[in-house]
């Protein structure tokens, strides 16, 4: 007997939609104690924070279906990664002609990076192909963040400026929203957050907290090297601003300029395999893909253009529309004093906003590396108005930046939203796997073919098959069903060699 899906059941649906309230308010409950106890009794209570961050982010998570863009593609290249991962394919066969200059819909998947998909599919080889499963890795990866962003504002400054960006961190309503999936380019982009994370508290360690001279430093700067090529491996070059941080940590120590080509070279001798590899292997797909990438600088790719100020237009819904005063005070303040942590946020939040804005193409998330910083920046802010005459002003400030946070993270959580057109297509989909029992099964007329393939074992395609398609298929086995709809040619009924299924999908 086929196992009823989990997101089939009406209680289920009314549990989940319980879970998400319940979630969110404990989350809202469990800041609100941190922040009042640390304001009245100085207590840093960074396990209770770390919970609130999880739930919030498996809030998020529980979305019962893959979400379009670009989840469901991430989910099925990780899902067919489990045959062999060195071979990232999007179909898990290529029996069909396919062009492999479009990512949507072709065979050989080289269009991200490979680290991220890997750990991707190894949570649904423990937990199976689910959507769960495939937001575990984010969950987990965006919770410690929340974590490392309270360590290196600790190490640099305070504990208090640790505890405060770490706040900013769990209620930030983009990277939650990116945690569950629901924005481009979702779990890519937050595994490429966590590591470039982990590689910039390596680089505060070593340089706070190791003896001057230390032979450690060797040690750490060829491990932040190794975090740096994993970077490399998630997303591509632009995690090379780890260098630059590090360097201006560590300007007033004895090999400075050593340590920072050691991290260097070894980043990218640890990305150079599967460059190699794949360059070799799948070649036309590999350079295409190089090409594709280099062409964001200077061409608008897939319509996504805009104004030169749309990465600082942005900020104001990214991060919150009071961001631009912490912005302008850590400018001012990394002229003035010059201080290397200073120095080392300005560089962490400046290079990359000054990069993308001049890059062609745009998207929200490619700034989103910077979070950490700009958390630490807007502490300091607040902090800094300690120095100011009237209190009154910091309270009102300091109320508003955790406010419009906590708006924007309710916006994005959703609490009180249910899913019932994401719920109806899990349930197509499980009726149409209990329907035909041959996993050698390919359908055509499919609209959401992408989540069909990763919640089942069959084959699916958008258009109509043709005479070639049929044969083809015929010849290794599989069952042909088309999804009937009015506009089905008259032959394609006629055929002998297909079913018609009344399903719509």
């Amino acid at each position: 007997m086929q196992r009823k899906n989990s997101w089939e059941s009406g209680l289920s649906s009314r549990l989940v939609y319980y879970f998400k309230i319940l979630s969110f308010f404990t989350a809202a409950v469990l800041i609100v104690s941190v922040s009042y106890r640390y304001y009245r009794y100085g207590e840093v209570q960074i396990k209770s924070l770390l919970i609130s961050a999880c739930l919030l982010r498996l809030a998020a998570a529980i979305y019962p279906c893959l979400h379009d863009w670009d989840e469901r593609y991430h989910a099925l290249v990780a899902k067919n990664m489990l045959v062999n991962p060195l071979m990232p394919r999007l179909y898990p066969v290529d029996y069909l002609p396919y062009n492999y200059q479009n990512w949507i819909c072709n065979y050989i998947w080289l269009h991200k990076q490979p680290f991220a998909l890997w750990s991707m599919a190894c949570s649904i080889k423990m937990f199976g192909a689910n959507e769960l499963a495939v937001r575990a890795p984010s969950v987990i990866l965006s919770t410690i963040a929340v974590y490392l962003t309270y360590l290196i504002g600790k190490w640099m400054f305070s504990s208090k400026i640790g505890l405060i960006a770490a706040v900013f961190h769990a209620l930030n309503g983009f990277i939650i929203e990116l945690t569950g999936g629901a924005v481009p380019s979702d779990h890519i982009d937050v595994s490429y957050l966590f590591w470039i994370e982990l590689a910039m508290l390596f680089s505060v360690y070593s340089s706070y907290k190791l003896a001057e001279g230390s032979g450690k430093r060797t040690q750490f700067a060829f491990l932040i090297g190794v975090i740096l090529g994993i970077c490399i491996l998630c997303k591509w070059l632009p995690c090379l601003i780890i260098v630059p941080v590090y360097a201006i940590l560590h300007w007033k120590q004895s090999k400075t300029l050593l340590h920072s080509a050691l991290l260097l070279l070894t980043g990218l001798l640890v990305a150079a395999p599967w460059q190699v590899y794949a360059a070799f292997t799948f070649p036309q797909e590999y350079w295409y893909e190089m090409n594709f990438n280099s062409r964001h600088l200077y061409e608008v790719i897939e319509e996504q253009g805009h104004s030169m100020l749309y990465h600082f237009d942005l900020a104001r819904i990214i991060w919150n529309e009071l961001v631009y005063l912490p912005f302008f005070w850590l400018l001012y303040k990394g002229v003035k004093k010059s201080t290397q942590p200073l120095l080392a946020l300005t560089t962490w939040i400046l290079l990359p906003y000054l990069f993308f804005t001049l890059a062609a193409t745009k998207m929200p998330a490619y700034t989103l590396f910077c979070g950490p910083a700009i958390f630490i920046t807007q502490a300091l802010f607040l902090e800094s108005l300690d120095e100011i005459r009237f209190k009154s002003i910091k309270v009102v400030l300091t109320a508003a930046f955790l406010l419009l946070a906590s708006r924007y993270c309710a916006e994005r959580v959703k609490p009180f939203k249910s899913y019932p057109k994401a719920e109806a297509l899990r349930f197509k989909i499980e009726k149409l796997r209990a329907t035909y029992q041959n996993p050698k099964t390919a359908l055509f007329n499919v609209q959401s073919k992408v989540e069909l393939m990763f919640y089942t074992d069959f084959i699916a395609y958008g258009h109509f098959p043709s005479d070639q398609d049929i044969q083809t298929l015929s010849a290794a086995g599989y069952d042909i069903i088309v999804l009937d709809t009015p506009d089905m040619p008259d032959d394609l009924r006629a055929n002998k060699l297909l079913k018609l299924s009344p399903d719509k999908l």
